[in-house]
């Protein structure tokens, strides 16, 4: 978890994109209590803190170059419940000031709760989880006929979700799983609505659980996505009002020794857009760490998938993402840590926007730093970042590059 939260404050701190497309197995309660309570303040000089062009930005009455002041606080509770299952909550907020940006401050929340329980042969599992950013100003496509007084590059994305996983059978061998979720995303900005959309994921399959191999499992789900204000609001983006995500697959998840823990879900996936197949092929997810002993570890991230989008005139898009993260122990009270993030985007519209339609990008992002361990509660860290994307019109192209320090203290 240290490592992780290290790593998080000199780099990108990728994740997949909110919306579950596909079905996931149940988490199962043990008795181990953790409460660690994270407080942290972050300075940083970004030489592109808007994510545009310069001429963009100079149309947008912004300044390419700005220092940022983020105070956050980070949490991580596991907590036993009336002796029959656990309660969790993970996750943080934090809010950017920024010194001669102000139009960019803003709060970033990402909260997970959840309640895991044993009864009887079946294990259930209750979640709920909060996502809030600001978008970045290079995302929105905006134009400077389209602000007003800098408040039209102010949009907030808020998602939230709710899911309810429940599997049944002995905890070694079969057990069917079954799996149903649903997710709400929205926008502040009235020129971003029309992206607003809710989504309702439902399937199961069956689980094979092992120890000394592992949990193996046969997934199907169907996720549907509605668009909530297409038809309503004649400000919002036109174009469908839903699509449907289709996919089978299979799951393996290994985390009986330090050394190797992962998990890999491989789907075969389609879209239906319209009453037409938009997109058949292959989707999934996959985690791992490997920890060989001594100074070094290394850990990965990847995910395939399609998924609507609050900040983009678009229907959804077909994300392909990578993150590897790497950890070297210099000595007992500094680390090494970098990481490289790759990610490419196709944009599907059915009524693409008729100036500078964005139909592709892709993105770059290599991060390194050092973190230090004053004491057993308090670290110093320092990293550099370099993030750049290209897309298919050069209009949403940028390059940034950041130098940040950060204080933590773990209560």
């Amino acid at each position: 978890m240290k490592i992780r939260t290290a790593v998080c404050a000199t780099a990108l701190c990728w994740s997949a994109t909110a919306t579950a497309q596909n079905v996931s197995l149940p988490f199962v309660a043990n008795q181990t209590r953790r409460i660690d309570v994270t407080l942290q303040a972050s300075a940083a000089y970004d030489t592109n803190a808007a994510r545009l062009t310069d001429q963009r930005a100079e149309e947008l009455d912004l300044q390419p170059e700005d220092f940022r002041f983020s105070p956050s606080a980070s949490v991580d509770i596991y907590v036993p419940v009336g002796g029959i299952g656990v309660a969790s909550l993970s996750g943080g907020a934090a809010y950017d000031i920024y010194s001669r940006n102000s139009g960019l401050d803003g709060e970033r929340i990402s909260l997970d709760g959840g309640l895991a329980s044993r009864l009887s042969i079946c294990d259930t599992t209750l979640g709920a989880g909060i996502s809030r950013r600001r978008s970045n100003p290079g995302d929105l496509g905006l134009t400077a006929d389209q602000t007003d007084d800098r408040v039209s590059f102010r949009n907030f994305e808020t998602t939230k979700t709710a899911s309810l996983t429940l599997a049944c059978g002995p905890q070694v061998g079969f057990r069917p799983v079954a799996q149903i979720s649903y997710t709400d995303g929205k926008n502040t900005n009235d020129l971003r609505r029309g992206a607003n959309y809710n989504t309702v994921l439902y399937g199961g399959g069956l689980l094979y659980a092992q120890p000394s191999i592992g949990e193996i499992a046969l997934l199907v789900g169907q996720a549907e996505t509605d668009f909530t204000e297409r038809q309503d609001n004649p400000l919002t983006f036109l174009g469908i009002d839903g699509f449907k995500v289709r996919s089978f697959g299979v799951s393996f998840t290994r985390a009986v020794t330090p050394t190797f823990q992962g998990q890999i879900q491989l789907n075969y996936t389609d879209v239906i857009a319209g009453g037409i197949k938009a997109f058949d092929g292959i989707t999934g997810r996959a985690n791992v760490r490997v920890s060989p002993g001594g100074p070094f570890a290394v850990s990965f991230t990847g995910v395939r998938q399609a998924v609507p989008a609050l900040n983009f005139d678009i229907d959804y898009f077909i994300e392909t993402a990578l993150r590897t993260d790497l950890t070297y122990a210099l000595s007992p009270r500094l680390n090494l840590v970098g990481s490289y993030t790759y990610r490419t985007r196709d944009y599907v519209s059915t009524f693409p926007r008729a100036l500078r339609p964005l139909t592709d990008d892709t993105q770059h992002v290599v991060g390194a730093g050092l973190q230090f361990q004053k004491t057993q509660r308090l670290f110093f860290g320092l990293g550099a970042t370099y993030d750049t994307r290209r897309a298919n019109d050069p209009f949403y192209d940028y390059d940034s590059a950041r130098i940040e320090f950060s204080v933590r203290l773990l209560r």
